[in-house]
């Protein structure tokens, strides 16, 4: 039994890893027989697929690598810290499965773990059919959420909020929230640039299509930390072009980036500039010169209140979700933190946050220090850099945040796969 699985731990990974990948088809199947959203199957799918690719996890690296990498130590150490957090909180049960919508809590946490460990147990060959496959899922939830909205009923239930499907939602795909979908397309929509950059003839206008469509799903999604996301990725991209000799395949993404970036329009403004003028709490005009409390629709008051709740127990935080009490306190309806970042000091701690920032900054150290660029790890650290750029934005949601997790899996896988190499 026991050489049975040291032969196919790294396929269970595979097929784990695409059970994850199928989800929006499960779900739209799900929505389909029974009328409606449902957030209790949803978290129950994510949860089973998250301890069984722990246990994976678990057993496989054991048998791949002789040593625990010290990325993976300031994981387990992050995540004691976000255990210790949960039980001085005062509500274990809510930091510890936390609130129906986001489940922002240690279990969730644990499951990240699980799909990171998992990812890295993954053969390199296998690496593109799951990005194929991810591809393929993302291209057609675009194109349902924009012909959702040119016809009456409701297909798939998409760009539709659970529990009242008749209110609708634009460009949300599957999503509770059309900005978790606009943090999806964020990385998805850099994957695809980098599969069209290592391909020829029929597949790479089948990917320049994908780009053109996810792209203008994209910017008339109207998320805009999701569209930054993006642009900011755009130069580095550009230099590895050039470096690469893909000069001109880059010309047309970023030609295509710029004509709908510039010219897509929606209910009568156009996205992207009237998105900058939200960003400085402009209503219409571009000399505003004071970020006010509700320049980024409203992010900058709540990124203040949360600094302050950080303040008031910057050590263990609150807990998962733990701080809808404090806005109760203050007779104010519970927000989220719509930022990572503070997200993860408010309810874990600071110290917490810095072990989860260093384990990312020695990969993205480990990448810099490559003698060698190649498409495939490049394609995800920048894929990575633009849903962690989205993220300053949005919150850590437990159906969107594994798809960073499993891309952090992937550049592990590789940059691991170049050390052995050395070392052999």
């Amino acid at each position: 039994m026991i050489e049975k699985y040291k032969n196919n731990y790294s396929s269970i990974s595979f097929f784990l890893a695409l059970l994850f990948i199928i989800t929006p088809i499960i779900i739209s199947i799900y929505n389909s027989i029974f009328g409606d959203k449902s957030y209790t199957f949803w978290y129950v799918y994510i949860v089973n697929i998250g301890m069984l690719s722990l246990m994976n996890g678990l057993l496989g690296y054991k048998l791949k690598y002789k040593k625990i990498d010290k990325v993976i130590i300031l994981f387990l150490l992050a995540l004691l810290l976000s255990f210790i957090a949960m039980l001085v909180s005062g509500n274990i049960l809510r930091s510890f499965i936390g609130s129906q919508l986001r489940h922002s809590a240690f279990l969730t946490y644990v499951c990240f773990l699980g799909f990171f460990l998992n990812t890295i147990l993954i053969n390199k060959d296998d690496y593109k059919k799951i990005v194929n496959v991810f591809i393929i899922i993302t291209v057609l939830m675009c194109i349902i959420s924009l012909l959702q909205n040119t016809i009456t009923f409701k297909l798939f239930y998409y760009n539709s909020y659970p529990n009242t499907a008749k209110v609708n939602y634009p460009y949300n795909a599957i999503y509770y929230n059309a900005n978790h979908f606009g943090y999806y397309l964020s990385f998805a929509v850099l994957i695809i640039i980098f599969m069209l950059f290592n391909s020829t003839g029929w597949k790479k206008l089948l990917y320049l299509l994908s780009y053109s469509i996810c792209t203008y799903t994209l910017i008339v999604n109207n998320t805009f930390g999701a569209y930054l996301g993006v642009l900011l990725m755009l130069p580095l991209v550009g230099i590895f072009a050039i470096k690469d000799k893909k000069k001109m395949d880059y010309l047309i993404v970023l030609t295509i980036f710029i004509i709908c970036s510039v010219f897509i329009t929606y209910h009568g403004f156009y996205v992207v500039k009237n998105n900058f003028q939200e960003l400085f709490g402009s209503s219409g005009t571009s000399n505003v010169k004071v970020l006010y409390d509700d320049a980024g629709r409203g992010r900058v008051g709540i990124w203040k209140k949360y600094i302050g709740y950080i303040k008031e127990s910057p050590i263990v935080g609150y807990g998962g979700e733990n701080t809808a009490n404090k806005f109760l306190e203050e007779h104010i309806s519970p927000r989220s933190p719509h930022n990572s970042i503070i997200e993860i000091a408010a309810y874990n701690g600071i110290p917490c946050l810095l072990l989860y920032l260093a384990g990312l900054i020695i990969m993205f150290i480990r990448y810099f220090k490559r003698k060698k660029f190649d498409l495939k790890t490049t394609g995800v650290f920048l894929a990575v850099g633009a849903y962690f750029i989205s993220s300053m934005f949005g919150n850590m949601t437990y159906y969107i945040s594994p798809y960073l997790v499993i891309l952090l899996g992937l550049l592990f896988n590789l940059e691991k796969g170049e050390e052995n190499e050395k070392s052999s």
